[in-house]
């Protein structure tokens, strides 16, 4: 088998000599339609469902960073608890109130951590980190909640997503073909100041046609 064959049978094509991933493409086909009818047609509850879905995902994610596979569990359950009722007091603002969730959060995040055998020194840092992947979380993907309630709030949440992914596949396929310089090599190695340039360059020109449509 030659090169060129071995590339052919790669679930990818090549920009610059490097290898890219099309499912970044292929991924959307799939998942905008899906997203469209149930923002559309379904009842809130059912967004409200992906929405804590992709929640609980992101700041599994984001502990991972953190604490070490032993230590993640059962404090990465308390973060995802405390995210869910999070995104329910602004999905259902009249079942429990947003200051109320993060009143509670404090002293539940301290009482966990306190069976921690790291001292105070590892258990206050341990705490502030579950608290900020709560909040950071919560708030950020808690928007999709609030835009959804707006006037033609499905229209924004397709905006948004699609301006999103914009930004991502041109980030990515520019900084695969034209990325020289690293953008922050101790956390992420492969991206490149290119590749933001062109992410951005991609979501505001998708933006702009989008709001001329």
């Amino acid at each position: 088998m030659n090169i060129q064959q071995a590339a052919n049978e790669c679930p990818g094509t090549t920009l610059g000599g490097r290898r890219t991933d099309a499912r970044r493409l292929y991924s959307a086909v799939v998942f905008l339609p899906l997203l469209y009818v149930m923002v559309r047609y379904l009842p809130p509850v059912v967004f409200f469902g992906l929405v804590l879905t992709t929640a609980v995902i992101a700041l599994l994610e984001y502990y991972r960073l953190h604490f070490k596979r032993e230590d993640l569990f059962p404090d990465a359950w308390l973060g995802a608890i405390l995210t869910a009722a999070l995104l329910a007091s602004l999905q259902w603002p009249g079942l429990v109130s947003l200051p109320a969730i993060l009143l509670a959060a404090l002293p539940a995040c301290l009482v966990i951590r306190m069976r921690s055998a790291r001292g105070l020194a590892g258990t206050v840092p341990d705490t502030a980190i579950l608290l900020f992947g709560m909040v950071y979380v919560g708030l950020t993907l808690g928007y999709f909640l609030l835009t959804r309630a707006q006037p033609d709030g499905e229209w924004l949440i397709f905006f948004v997503v699609l301006v999103t992914w914009a930004g991502d596949a041109g980030g990515y396929y520019v900084g695969m073909r034209l990325g020289r310089r690293p953008l922050a090599p101790a956390i992420s190695p492969k991206k490149t100041v290119e590749g933001l340039i062109g992410g951005l360059m991609a979501s505001m020109l998708t933006a702009l046609v989008a709001r001329s449509w």
